[in-house]
């Protein structure tokens, strides 16, 4: 009884040492980016690069129920400069943003057809989108 009573204490002693999670090196973060098409499309022909990879192309129109017209979901990627260029192609208009990505990151696309302006806001987090 006492050989099984001290090799189950040995049991408990070894799990609780042998699990202990090494707190001294901190968690590496894997970097997110979200990017968004938001307001004022109506009816778009939009085409976005990240990288000179496409990442988006096809026609939006937002929805302003949610105030956006195209996610793309966090993707994970890797930490440093990212380049996001946007083309309104029926609008001949096009614009390019450097955005240095090092946590969760989102971007946000805009389009003002009155100065037909494209204009990024960053955001260090995700969106939630209802």
């Amino acid at each position: 009884m006492k050989t099984f009573a001290l090799s189950l204490a040995l049991a408990v002693v070894a799990l609780l040492f042998g699990c202990r999670e090494d707190v001294t090196q901190p968690r590496q973060i894997e970097p997110v980016l979200a990017v968004e098409l938001g307001n004022t499309f109506d009816n778009d022909s939009v085409a976005i690069q990240l990288d000179d990879a496409t990442l988006f192309s096809g026609t939006v129109t937002t929805n302003f129920t949610i105030s956006a017209a195209w996610l793309s979901g966090p993707m994970k990627t890797t930490s440093g400069n990212h380049t996001i260029r946007v083309s309104i192609i029926n609008e001949g208009v096009q614009s390019v943003q450097h955005v240095d990505v090092r946590d969760t990151t989102t971007v946000v696309i805009n389009y003002d057809r009155s100065s037909r302006a494209i204009s990024f806001q960053r955001f260090d987090r995700l969106l939630m989108r209802l």
